[in-house]
Parts: structure tokens; C-alpha cells; sequence
């Protein structure tokens, strides 16, 4: 197995965060369960925020989560899936996700993020080209879009993250 790039490894440490992000969400919002903040016992036992857990807002499958690019592009009449979330990671960093069930292609789909990034200024990172998905991401001002296109349950899907650095 070859080493991964620096690109590589912070690629994986996005995939990594978004799929906590993702755990913690089917948690939360498909059982229906709100986060309980913590417990400061030294302070007979109020409740206070727990300043390092992150901070979830999920949005209606209708509107961009906050700090979404509105300039990101996603089809006209797309199935928002479940991941339409933003977060404030414990580090303060943003985190913002949307996936959709595309009418189009792998190929094509591949095809129209790839450019999009090249033409919005993107520094191109990661970019997967395979059978089954296809992966392009780039950086710009301090955030990282990643695309993923993939097949499940023969639909075509598009999971975009757009995580702060």
C-alpha cells in the first residue's frame, strides 16, 4: 500500500470528520433526539453549553445549509437526501454538507463539478475517476470542496462537503 500525499491524508481527515458528522446526525434527527448539553456539577448541577461539543443547524431539503456556496451547483428539483447539515467542529471550523439524488450520469456529474472548480479558482487536490465513483476537490480561501458521485440503490448520488481548513 503506498503512502498517502499531505493532500491525501487531509482528504481522508475530511472524509473522516463527515462521516462522524453524518453518525452523529442519524443519531440525532432520525431518532429524534436532541443533543442534551452538559452537566457542570460544580455548579449545582445547571445545565451549561458544552463549549467543545460542535454545533449542528439543519436545514429544510429547500434551502442551502448555512455557509453553503450558493454559487455550488445542484440540480434544479434534486431529492435533498438526509445530509443537508452544517456544523461548528470543536475546533471552530465549518463544516457544510449537501447530498442529492442526480438525474444525470456518473461522467457527467464528474464532468460538471470538475469544471466548476477549475472556472470558480479551485486548486484542484483530489480527483477519482473510477467504475463505481468519482471524487474532485479543490481549495480556495482557506475552504475545501469535495464532490463525491456515486451509485447506491442504482440511483446516482452527489454528497458535496465544503469544510474550512
Amino acid at each position: 500500500m503506498s503512502k498517502l500525499s499531505s493532500g491525501g491524508k487531509k482528504i481522508l481527515i475530511a472524509i473522516l470528520a463527515v462521516t462522524v458528522l453524518a453518525i452523529v446526525y442519524w443519531f440525532v434527527v432520525k431518532n429524534n433526539q436532541k443533543p442534551v448539553p452538559a452537566v457542570n456539577n460544580q455548579q449545582n448541577s445547571s445545565m451549561v453549553e458544552d463549549i467543545t461539543a460542535p454545533k449542528f443547524e439543519y436545514a429544510p431539503a429547500d434551502k442551502s445549509p448555512t455557509g453553503f456556496p450558493a454559487s455550488v451547483p445542484i440540480e434544479k428539483d434534486a431529492k435533498i437526501t438526509e445530509n443537508n447539515f452544517s456544523a461548528l467542529t470543536a475546533e471552530s471550523k465549518a463544516v457544510a454538507v449537501r447530498e442529492f439524488i442526480s438525474k444525470y450520469s456518473l461522467p457527467e456529474n464528474y464532468q460538471l463539478y470538475k469544471k466548476y472548480l477549475t472556472d470558480s479558482g479551485y486548486v484542484l487536490e483530489d480527483d477519482v475517476s473510477q467504475d463505481d465513483q468519482k471524487i474532485v476537490s479543490g481549495t480556495k480561501d482557506g475552504y475545501r470542496l469535495r464532490v463525491r458521485i456515486y451509485k447506491f440503490d442504482q440511483e446516482v448520488r452527489v454528497t458535496i462537503n465544503y469544510v474550512q481548513m
